[in-house]
């Protein structure tokens, strides 16, 4: 079994749909995957995402986003979001 992180690609905006809408995931609004994708494959120098892959199998994904502290620009941190998969507990 080998897990490693990957690009995302325009067959994973499925996943980011169901993120998106189906009760018990984490709800942060509805937001078209498509459009950021085609603006930067969700690898920006604000944020983005990366998929999870188990072997060939996108089982969840890891998201940063760049977060201001304190009110100065300069004063950044990533913030880290992990999710995966219900239908693949156990894979990773």
């Amino acid at each position: 079994m080998e897990v490693r992180p990957r690009p995302v690609t325009e067959g994973d905006l499925v996943l980011f749909r169901r993120f998106a809408v189906e009760p018990g995931l984490d709800w942060g609004g509805f937001q078209e995957p498509a459009r950021r994708f085609a603006r930067d494959g969700y690898l920006g120098p604000d944020g983005g995402r990366l998929i999870v892959g188990v072997d060939d199998t996108a089982t969840g994904h890891v998201g940063w986003a760049k977060r201001l502290h304190g009110g100065v620009a300069r004063s950044t941190s990533p913030n880290r979001s992990p999710w995966s998969r219900p239908d693949s507990s156990g894979r990773a």
